[in-house]
């Protein structure tokens, strides 16, 4: 890494860090708003469900194209192209009042949210290939901040008399935050080189043979259970416990 220097790895590492605290935040904030948003819009659990599935489709698909992304237009591009969907998706959720673009805006979002994740993710491991397991540990640390400032934020907001759609657009100061810190970052060069073209015919023969179909099945019951409590525990305590 001869033409990266220190103070370049720290500044991304700071980038990537901050990427991921954003991420929990905005990826939390839906569980805490659950309640007001169905009442303000007077709609039925399973709507509210529908919509809120846009956002994980479209971390789906980011998960999908991060990779080919960052070797295409580099890894700085990601985080750029990740602020830019937040920021939209942010807007949009907290504007719009119908099914469809909620839907729509929530899938952008979730864009944003995957960017992030593999974004940062790939930066930490080509800054701190010799410490790239404390780096990623270090930056899950900062998301899991980010996922309970949430829920802190939203309540403190919601019982002020503040609406959902001003707590959503509340977290825009942190996505604009992100998006100007890494727009004025230079990332380095020799980080950036391209890397070998995939084969995706071998691609898939890797992911999809012996045991890894199960592991595929385990770890989605698993997610779904996380995210499923995440989003409606709060809707269900209020219900429920008052």
């Amino acid at each position: 890494m001869q033409t990266t220097t220190k103070n370049t790895v720290w500044i991304w590492t700071i980038a990537s860090f901050f990427a991921f605290f954003v991420f929990g935040f905005s990826d939390n904030l839906k569980g805490a708003t659950i309640p007001a948003f169905l009442r303000d819009l007077d709609f039925s659990y399973s709507v509210g469900g529908s919509i809120l599935l846009g956002i994980y489709i479209g971390f789906l698909i980011a998960t999908l194209l991060t990779g080919i992304l960052a070797d295409i237009a580099g890894k700085k591009a990601v985080l750029l192209i990740a602020a830019v969907c937040l920021t939209l998706g942010i807007i949009g959720f907290s504007t719009f009042s119908t099914f469809w673009p909620l839907a729509l805006s929530m899938l952008v979002l979730g864009l944003g949210l995957g960017a992030i994740e593999l974004g940062a993710n790939n930066i930490i491991v080509d800054l701190h290939t010799a410490q790239k397991a404390k780096y990623l540990n270090l930056m899950s640390v900062l998301h899991g901040l980010g996922s309970m400032a949430a829920p802190l934020y939203a309540g403190f907001l919601l019982a002020g008399g503040y609406s959902w759609r001003q707590v959503y657009q509340g977290a825009l100061v942190l996505v604009a935050v992100m998006l100007v810190y890494t727009l004025l970052a230079k990332y380095p060069r020799m980080a950036e080189q391209k890397s070998e073209s995939i084969s995706f015919k071998k691609l898939m023969k890797t992911a999809f043979t012996g045991d890894s179909i199960w592991y595929y099945f385990l770890i989605a019951i698993y997610v779904s259970t996380e995210l499923g409590i995440g989003s409606w525990i709060v809707e269900f305590l209020q219900t429920q416990k008052g």
